[in-house]
């Protein structure tokens, strides 16, 4: 059961980076901006994330801004 959910997982990320790739090619086009930036941008922007979503569940679901702290600080 847990390597469906894998798959199933894996699948909706990598369909999701196709995407993705689409919109900031065309957003690369229409701002006259270098695709290099973009993607640079957006992968600043997107290995942030999982930094977010630990700071927000430690504070708000855990109730431990401690932990939250400690990630910021960590990062």
């Amino acid at each position: 059961m847990i390597w469906l959910k894998f798959s199933v997982t894996a699948a909706f990320v990598v369909l999701f980076c196709i995407r993705l790739s689409k919109y900031a090619d065309q957003l690369a086009a229409a701002k006259h901006i270098g695709k290099g930036f973009i993607g640079f941008v957006l992968l600043g922007f997107i290995t942030s994330i999982p930094e977010l979503v630990s700071t927000v569940a430690s504070t708000a679901y855990l109730n431990n801004p401690v932990l939250g702290t400690a990630n910021i600080i960590g990062s």
